[in-house]
């Protein structure tokens, strides 16, 4: 609890120290290489759009770098933008704000990893992939959507790791996840992380879509589910497996007495739709094919109501509106 409140705190300290102390500019930094500094402009309001260049790309945020398109709305760009080769993108201690997308890495077999990262998608995803296969590490990062899926990778066999990090979809405008894992057969593995979802209907949200394919979902300790609704209100959020065979492995660590007790409950749930509680923590599902028990024994630390996570989702909406509103009158000043 105590890590995810502090990378809270420090991901909105981060947007605010990037607007007013750090400096970012992207570009070449040899063969097929681009890199974003901490030199001017703060931050960098142009990104990297390089749609047209399909060669095998690395792009590297360093620590205390920040793009920002939506200073530029009007050019409705993505902060970084790839071709059709098979990239790698890292953030380290860095910032990706687009108008659009804040990364869209298209076709290919990408590489995205994640680290103290602060990534925000305005009208887009924060994070797009394409065809083939995209393999994603999220380390104590914040990765935000305004009116979209927080990371939508369409087609391809993807790997997705989230550790200690919150995936959230900000507001309620449609039925957007915070993870859509498209058709594939995707591994996704959650650990410690708080993944919100939103819709403006009346169903529940989904906090993860596998949509086609053999899809394998590992939940390991302290995963939170949650979707935010119309009213604002944070309500638990469903895991919707899709076609084809789906599998969720339930990899926790819980009381070392309550193992073989919580591992026959798990067995005797439908997996085509049904509900379980697990360290205080809710996981619904609909749509899957196979529920697999791994837990361990072990000493669990409190986790997180979902109480708790709305006032942390609060707190990072509240600051994200700040932001914004601070940097629109320096940008018009």
């Amino acid at each position: 609890m105590r890590i995810l409140l502090f990378g809270t705190v420090l991901a909105i300290a981060l947007l605010f120290g990037f607007n007013q102390l750090t400096f970012a500019s992207c570009g070449p930094a040899g063969a097929n290489t681009f890199v974003c500094n901490t030199n001017a402009p703060n931050p960098d309001p142009d990104g990297l759009q390089l749609l047209g260049n399909d060669n095998n790309l690395t792009v590297n945020v360093l620590p205390g770098a920040a793009i920002d398109t939506s200073l530029q709305p009007m050019l409705d760009d993505d902060g970084i933008e790839l071709g059709d080769g098979n990239d790698m993108v890292t953030v380290d201690g860095g910032s990706v704000i687009g108008e659009d997308a804040a990364m869209n890495v298209r076709n290919g077999n990408n590489i995205i990893t994640l680290t103290n990262a602060v990534i925000r998608g305005i009208t887009d995803p924060a994070i797009r992939g394409g065809a083939n296969q995209d393999n994603l590490t999220i380390e104590n990062s914040l990765i935000t959507s305004v009116d979209s899926d927080v990371m939508s990778l369409t087609n391809g066999e993807d790997i997705v790791t989230v550790r200690n990090s919150q995936l959230i979809v900000l507001t309620a405008s449609g039925g957007d996840s915070a993870i859509s894992a498209g058709n594939g057969a995707d591994q996704v593995f959650i650990e410690n992380s708080y993944l919100q979802g939103g819709t403006s209907g009346s169903g529940q949200p989904s906090a993860i879509s596998l949509g086609n394919d053999d899809d394998t979902l590992t939940l390991g300790t302290g995963s939170e589910l949650a979707g935010i609704v119309s009213n604002g209100s944070i309500v638990p959020g469903l895991i919707r497996c899709g076609n084809d065979f789906d599998t969720i492995v339930f990899a926790m660590a819980v009381p070392s007495d309550q193992v073989a007790e919580i591992t026959a409950e798990i067995e005797s749930k439908d997996h085509a739709g049904d509900s379980i509680v697990i360290n205080r923590l809710f996981y619904q599902w609909e749509d899957c094919e196979e529920l697999i028990p791994e837990l361990t024994g072990g000493f669990i630390s409190p986790v997180p109501t979902l109480s708790e996570w709305g006032l942390i989702a609060t707190a990072g909406i509240l600051g994200f509106i700040g932001f914004m509103v601070i940097r629109r009158r320096q940008v018009t000043a």
